[in-house]
């Protein structure tokens, strides 16, 4: 039930396992996402992904050190 419930979360442990695999996403997976995808298709994962994080990890994530392309793609999309 916590893997089947990660997308949404709902209780204590889904909800981790959702913070974790947002994270997971922007750390290393977003790099091949934007090679793999077109630009609409990488704003929307963007969008979803970004909206799973909890507050304090949603200011994390604007302290990774990504290169500008992927920056801009990132500030871009969460400020629309």
């Amino acid at each position: 039930m916590i893997i089947k419930e990660h997308e949404t979360g709902g209780h204590r442990d889904s909800n981790l396992i959702r913070e974790a695999d947002a994270l997971a996403f922007f750390n290393f997976d977003i790099h091949q996402y934007i090679k793999e995808n077109t630009n609409k298709r990488t704003k929307e994962k963007i969008r979803f992904t970004y909206n799973r994080l909890s507050t304090k990890s949603k200011k994390n994530i604007l302290k990774i050190k990504y290169p500008n392309k992927i920056k801009k793609i990132i500030f871009q999309t969460i400020r629309e």
